[in-house]
């Protein structure tokens, strides 16, 4: 009968470890600010579409001003932003009371009445 079959199977942890080490610091926050970059810009666009059926643009003036922030890997926690560089936009969505401008005290307010939307 022959002797028995001796098998010996060695592994190092250290490059696993290293490799792992490396993707927890880097590609993790690489991949969750790609993912909230994207997100945020799939937001913009859905902004962008709605815009038409809420209100009467005349012009891409508003629609340009729609903006997504991306996220950057080194925010802890990461974040993106959609926005717009149009103040006056955020009351003609939510509705409210226009303040003047820090430093006047008054609100300009157009004097000639519109006979149409679209004028």
């Amino acid at each position: 009968m022959a002797d028995g079959l001796n098998i010996r199977v060695e592994f190092k942890t250290e490059p696993v470890s290293r490799f792992l080490e490396r993707v927890i610091r880097d590609q993790i926050p690489y991949a969750t600010a790609l993912a909230l970059t994207r997100t945020a810009q799939d937001a913009r666009d859905s902004v962008i579409a709605g815009l038409d059926s809420r209100f009467i643009l005349r012009n891409n003036w508003v629609k340009g001003g729609i903006r997504a922030q991306p996220a950057r890997k080194g925010d802890n926690p990461p974040f993106a932003i959609v926005g717009t560089r149009d103040e006056f936009m955020v009351l003609q969505e939510t509705g409210g009371t226009r303040n003047p401008p820090p430093g006047k005290s008054s609100v300009s307010v157009p004097v000639d009445v519109r006979s149409s939307k679209r004028q």
